[in-house]
């Protein structure tokens, strides 16, 4: 019983967004959010380049799943924030 009690508290909250400091956050800040922690992980790396393929040579297929993730993040970001060029 108390574990029913439980699950529906959970999803209680997860249905409502001022319970998630995530979900109060606008797409840019979240970005930045992402930037943030990514360049905490790339700290020990020369490049995103190279923590990218760090973590797709992984035999964790969590961190081969991240590398991944990681990398159509930085796609997506860079062709958003790079200046388009005159043609």
């Amino acid at each position: 019983m108390r574990l029913r009690e439980l699950e529906t508290r959970i999803v209680k909250l997860e249905r409502d967004p001022s319970y998630s400091a995530l979900a109060r956050m606008s797409e840019e800040e979240l970005e930045h959010e992402v930037i943030r922690h990514m360049n905490l992980l790339a700290a020990d790396f020369p490049t995103y380049d190279t923590m990218i393929a760090s973590y797709a040579a992984s035999p964790e297929p969590f961190e081969q799943e991240v590398a991944k993730d990681m990398r159509t993040f930085l796609d997506d970001y860079l062709a958003r924030h790079r200046p388009q060029s005159a043609a």
